[in-house]
């Protein structure tokens, strides 16, 4: 089963689309030592997921921006959801 997480960074309206086995995911743990809580709003961001995995990059923009981040952050607006670089998940 494919397991997509991803990372809002709020400063930068940006959200990060990975595979949950990415090193940079790691299931919603990320790169941060003692970043143990996905659901924990940490610094610049947070972790979302797992999602569904049948959801395509498109898909997922839409959730992040119309669910996610009005959730999270408070407001509507235009984020920028792409896909990790490093594990490719979304495309």
């Amino acid at each position: 089963m494919l397991e997509l997480w991803a990372y809002l960074n709020r400063p930068i309206r940006q959200a990060l689309v990975h595979v949950g086995q990415c090193s940079y995911a790691n299931r919603g743990r990320g790169i941060q030592p003692g970043s143990t809580d996905s659901k924990e709003l940490r610094g610049n961001g947070m972790w979302i997921g797992p999602l569904p995995e049948n959801l395509s990059l498109i898909e997922t923009s839409t959730a992040v921006q119309d669910v996610f981040a009005p959730a999270v952050f408070g407001g509507a607006g235009k984020w920028n959801v792409r896909p990790c670089g490093h594990c490719g998940a979304g495309r």
